[in-house]
């Protein structure tokens, strides 16, 4: 099995989270100072440079994978991702916390005409207090984004580091490396900045829902199969650009790459990005119980 994954990331489609009356989206544009703070970072998910899950082994061929957009956001985003701590000053290095925040992709078409998939994850409720982001992981709640999440699942973890540009160097932004998995699947990807990436515990943890063709993954009545995913491991390493789009802590993904050994298809000018590389395993298995289930 393989699976191609291809990203829009904000400075292509200048989305911004908008959470609540008053709250707008800044333009994106040149800060004035350079601090990387804690926040936001956004990733658009469209169908025609989607992820693709290989599921010829069960008969099913290549499922095409599309975002669905996240409840109370613009632009069409379908995931996001939390840097929990400040980024280094200028000229230094260090590693970050991050936390796959929310995602919600679907298959294009049901899987043979059996059923719809939807890969979700919701952890807005420590994200959020009402509608007020906070992206240190100190949020009260509720979810702005109240995604089905069926089974219970432990949260989608990881590590950054980021190399800050130094002071005279125009306020470009910084290079980084990130990674959800252990050390033994992060630790020697990417460029070596520094020590290794590797957290225990950690990884992508979705839930995997199957549900009656258009039907609803939140209704328990369209439901068909629910299941949690083991964990993920992925890696990428990119750019930062400075940029005061809304919840960004002062920066935006300007480049990002996947590390891993199926290098994705950059045709178009879309930025790859690695999480749906997790579906591989989240839907050859859910796809196995379906098929005993229906056939």
């Amino acid at each position: 099995m393989n699976v191609n994954s291809c990203r829009r990331g904000p400075s292509r489609v200048g989305i911004g989270l908008i959470l609540g009356v008053g709250l707008l989206a800044w333009a994106v544009g040149p800060a004035v100072a350079a601090p990387i703070d804690p926040g936001f970072d956004y990733f658009v998910t469209p169908a025609s440079v989607g992820a693709e899950v290989d599921l010829s082994s069960a008969g099913l061929g290549i499922i095409p994978l599309e975002g669905v957009p996240l409840p109370n956001t613009v632009g069409g985003l379908d995931t996001i991702v939390a840097r929990k701590m400040p980024g280094p000053p200028e000229g230094n290095m260090n590693q970050i916390e991050i936390e796959l925040v929310a995602l919600h992709l679907t298959s294009v078409s049901p899987p043979a005409g059996l059923a719809d998939l939807h890969i979700t994850i919701d952890a807005g409720d420590r994200f959020f207090t009402n509608l007020m982001p906070q992206p240190d992981g100190t949020g009260a709640g509720p979810s702005p984004f109240n995604l089905p999440v069926p089974i219970p699942v432990p949260p989608s973890t990881g590590k950054m580091e980021i190399m800050h540009d130094p002071p005279g160097a125009g306020h470009m932004g910084a290079m980084f490396r990130a990674c959800f998995g252990d050390a033994a699947g992060c630790d020697g990807t990417g460029p070596q900045f520094g020590q290794g990436l590797g957290m225990p515990n950690s990884g992508i943890f979705a839930n995997a829902i199957f549900v009656v063709p258009g039907g609803d993954p939140a209704n328990p009545a369209d439901r068909i199969q629910g299941l949690a995913a083991p964990p993920i491991v992925l890696a990428s390493n990119g750019k930062f650009v400075h940029s005061p789009v809304f919840g960004g802590g002062g920066v935006q993904i300007g480049q990002i790459t996947h590390v891993g050994p199926h290098p994705p298809d950059p045709g178009g000018g879309y930025m790859p990005e690695p999480t749906s590389f997790a579906l591989v395993m989240l839907a050859s298995i859910g796809l196995g119980l379906l098929r005993r289930r229906l056939g």
